[in-house]
């Protein structure tokens, strides 16, 4: 366990038993624990939170930032569009010139008919003038007449199929962007559409946090203990699974990732291809199938390591790590793929978004209703992957797989993680519990 300034772990030797101490740097007072020696979930996720430090903010290329955090409000340079304009083909009129006209256009006994004129600075009551979509109207029109709406006439003229309202089928000067108002604020995430927005209101850079660049390191197969054996083939593709998985998630919350499969290592050269990772990483990722210990070890040597046990099942045991210069946040997962899937999104994530500057750091959970009754262990925040639907103007969640043995093809078919809370034992069907979707 860490106290804060050593890692004391326990090493097989060929004849003996080694007790190895390595002074590590220290680490702020940890969370308190219960009487099992376990931190409760939410304490240590915070405690993560705290060790954090954003990233800092740049000026990016508007199209480079798409998937970022904006860190600045920004106010509109002008009207956008600067002027009102055309939103269908069609005939721009005033809409005074039916407004003594009928439900069906009779106007003074006859059929609402306008003149068609060329275009001009400004309309001439009682004309129309031929517009396209996404030209600027005619000063004095306020209405536009979709070609549908209007039949052809001799001398041309046309004649209105209903009244026109003034306003429709025009888009407004400042639809989009109003001159000085704010239109996107600090912490939005910049999406497609805002993308599109700021490009409409002439923005070519913006201040943003960088995407994180995210190494995820699969030790496979380091040679820590001969007793390990060969590793049959099933195994080890499924802790392969594991980190690619891992790899997956992080992508998919818009990080940089490179993932690095380190097999045939030496203990003595564990330090390697953590180095190099430290030089391009925001955080690093890892995981070990075997070699724990070792892994573990050299992260302490490079900075400041907590070990830990938290009250959740599965992925109880947690390592986490602020290493070299820079103090990159790095984690060492469990090995089983579900437990490690779970870990990140309790925990990975959480410090992930607070890098980027993504609000909020935690993903809120849905509220849901067991469509079954589920069964946990008392005092201990269980989670389990679940199928979240809507029925009823509610959400329903179904678990996948059975209790304690959760399995990526449960995994597979889910598209959320259920938590059964510490202080129950059992959640009957139709009773409240959380559901963070993924």
């Amino acid at each position: 366990m860490v106290d804060g300034m050593a890692l004391f772990t326990q090493r097989a030797s060929d004849d003996d038993t080694e007790t190895v101490t390595h002074t590590s740097p220290t680490l702020p007072t940890p969370p308190p624990v219960d009487a099992a020696g376990r931190r409760l979930l939410t304490d240590h996720c915070d405690y993560l939170l705290e060790l954090t430090t954003p990233q800092p903010e740049f000026g990016i290329k508007l199209f480079d930032a798409l998937g970022l955090t904006l860190c600045e409000n920004i106010k509109g340079d002008g009207n956008v569009p600067s002027a009102d304009l055309a939103e269908a083909d069609g005939y721009a009129i005033r809409a005074s010139d039916t407004e003594y006209a009928n439900e069906d256009l009779q106007a003074v006994g006859q059929l609402v008919m306008l003149p068609v004129v060329e275009q001009a600075p400004v309309l001439v009551k009682g004309t129309a003038v031929r517009v396209t979509a996404g030209e600027p109207m005619p000063l004095g029109a306020d209405v536009v007449v979709p070609l549908e709406l209007t039949e052809q006439r001799a001398d041309e003229h046309i004649a209105l199929l209903r009244v026109m309202q003034s306003g429709e089928w025009v888009r407004p000067a400042g639809a989009d962007v109003t001159d000085r108002e704010v239109f996107a604020h600090s912490g939005q995430i910049i999406t497609e559409t805002l993308l599109g927005l700021l490009a409409a209101a002439g923005m070519d850079r913006v201040l943003a946090r960088p995407a994180a660049r995210v190494s995820v390191l699969s030790f496979d197969d380091v040679a820590d203990l001969e007793a390990v054996g060969t590793t049959d083939r099933r195994g080890r593709h499924l802790r392969s699974a594991c980190s690619f998985l891992i790899s997956s998630a992080l992508r998919n919350d818009n990080a940089t990732v490179w993932r690095t499969d380190i097999t045939d290592l030496d203990l003595e050269g564990l330090h390697e291809p953590i180095d190099s990772e430290l030089v391009r990483s925001d955080l690093i990722v890892a995981t070990s199938a075997v070699g724990i210990a070792a892994v573990r070890d050299e992260l302490a040597r490079l900075g400041a390591v907590d070990c830990c046990r938290v009250a959740m099942e599965p992925g109880g045991d947690q390592v986490f790590a602020l290493i070299g210069e820079r103090k990159v946040p790095t984690f060492l997962l469990p090995a089983d793929p579900v437990a490690a899937f779970f870990s990140y999104h309790m925990f990975v994530r959480p410090v992930l978004r607070k890098l980027m500057g993504t609000l909020p750091h935690r993903p809120q959970p849905k509220l849901c209703f067991a469509s079954d009754d589920m069964v946990s262990q008392a005092g201990v925040f269980e989670l389990y992957p679940a199928k979240v639907r809507q029925a009823g103007g509610r959400f329903i969640a179904t678990q996948c797989g059975r209790r304690g043995l959760s399995t990526l093809a449960d995994l597979a078919q889910a598209n959320a993680i259920v938590a059964l809370p510490e202080d129950k034992a059992e959640v009957s069907a139709g009773e409240p519990i959380q559901a963070w979707e993924f």
